[in-house]
């Protein structure tokens, strides 16, 4: 008993996902989320993934710092060839960033014999954090600075539909879309650009600028249509992903496909139709009875049925206790076109 309620616990305190139709815009859904704070919007969410990836990084470079501190070079340069390596594995902003350049220019002085590559690519990576006069000697800063003076800024208009981008980050710079057609400045060798939308999807390129200005950016259109009458194609399987329309209409979709692409390059199949989703979801296997009992299927989804239940009841008597002026209107998705 003590660990269902524990269970309904946690399920209690984590925030619900949802995302926006792109006819609802960026103040709308922010209205709704500063009136529900049980939900959060994909940017919020990833500002908090994001953040974990960053103490992970903090952790190898504080240790990195360490060994070089304490005379071991051997370890410190293995350290920090591990924070390099993972330069394109996140989208790294602000303390992630100075971690990864100040990395770069030790691995300079642990590697003399490459001591202005190393500078170049803490460069490349980042040509606004320049090394530091206090702990780096002058040939880096001049290494450095002729680096900065042969690749000079790009500027690159994107094209994309108004209103359908929340946050954009270029080399770790943070913009917001409120401006159409605004002009960004780009690395001329590399880059990393991601793309956040509040509608339902992340992207992330990185490329030269040349390459990131022949980018068709094909963004997909996870949720559709109106309160009464939608189509919702998204989240991981088992996620509860909620969907703002219009005049705060909220959506819970019962069904979901794992559409949400972060590697651009990777197509996931959909479904052909949503009467496919439902055979296939209602398709359960014959049972096993010679299984152990904590195996058995039927027993965790009888116990995932029980949580929900509290889950929805706890939630309902919340819904029923709001301002009467402010009231979230939930919509079944087990309509004829969902």
């Amino acid at each position: 008993m003590f660990f269902l309620l524990f269970i309904f616990s946690l399920h209690l305190q984590a925030k619900e996902l949802i995302i926006r139709t792109p006819q609802v815009d960026s103040e709308e859904l922010q209205l709704f989320l500063d009136q529900n704070p049980q939900f959060e919007s994909m940017t919020d969410r990833w500002k908090i993934e994001n953040l974990k990836d960053q103490k992970n990084l903090e952790r190898i470079y504080l240790k990195a710092q360490y060994e070089f501190l304490n005379g071991k070079p051997s370890e410190a340069e293995n350290l920090y060839k591990q924070i390099t390596d993972q330069i394109n594995s996140n989208t790294w902003t602000g303390d992630a960033r100075k971690m990864i350049t100040t990395s770069y220019f030790r691995l300079a002085q642990l590697d003399s014999a490459n001591e202005e590559a190393w500078v170049q690519k803490a460069e490349l990576f980042d040509s606004e954090l320049p090394p530091n006069t206090e702990l780096f000697p002058p040939p880096f800063q001049k290494a450095w600075m002729q680096s900065k003076i042969h690749n000079p800024p790009q500027k690159w208009y994107p094209l994309w539909s108004h209103g359908l981008i929340d946050q954009i980050i270029i080399n770790g710079q943070s913009f917001t879309s409120s401006i159409p057609y605004k002009a960004y400045y780009l690395h001329p060798k590399h880059n990393q650009v991601t793309v956040i939308s509040n509608c339902g999807f992340i992207e992330t390129r990185t490329g030269s600028a040349e390459e990131i200005q022949k980018i068709q950016w094909l963004f997909p259109r996870p949720a559709q249509g109106t309160c009464q009458e939608h189509q919702i194609s998204f989240g991981k399987q088992g996620e509860s992903v909620y969907v703002l329309f219009p005049n705060q209409c909220v959506v819970e979709p019962k069904i979901f496909l794992a559409i949400l692409n972060k590697d651009a390059n990777k197509n996931v199949p959909v479904p052909k139709s949503l009467d496919e989703q439902l055979a296939q979801k209602t398709a359960f296997p014959i049972s096993n009875n010679t299984k152990s009992w904590y195996k058995n299927k039927w027993l965790w989804l009888g116990l995932v049925s029980i949580t929900s239940f509290y889950i929805y009841e706890d939630k309902r008597r919340a819904d029923s206790s709001a301002p009467s002026s402010f009231k979230v209107k939930i919509k079944p998705s087990h309509n004829k076109n969902f």
